[in-house]
């Protein structure tokens, strides 16, 4: 009984993981080096793979829509302040860094 329950929490953790914070790839895989050809145009709305790597293609929505938690964004990227966005000096290790963020909020 406990195994079954432990086996229920790690695919309710897995399942809300892939769906919160990504990647969560799914779907058939593509080619993405070259030309991309579907044969109908709803194609172009399905979950897709990229060929090789397995890596999710993101279709419909950005990630910031797209996942719950949020998108992490590699430190030192430097970036002119966008519309939505705002400056913020954090500290990390004991020097201080400029990052922007966007936060999005739909109620």
């Amino acid at each position: 009984m406990v195994s079954k329950n432990l086996e229920n929490r790690n695919a309710l953790i897995k399942s809300l993981r892939r769906e919160l914070v990504g990647p969560y790839p799914y779907g058939s895989e593509i080619a993405v080096d070259g030309e991309i050809f579907v044969e109908d145009d709803k194609d172009l709305w399905k979950p897709w793979r990229q060929k090789g790597s397995g890596e999710e293609i993101l279709t419909r929505d950005a990630p910031l829509t797209r996942y719950g938690v949020g998108v992490l964004y590699p430190i030192g990227v430097s970036s002119e302040i966008g519309e939505g966005e705002e400056q913020v000096s954090t500290e990390l290790d004991g020097k201080r860094q400029t990052v922007y963020t966007s936060l999005s909020i739909y109620l």
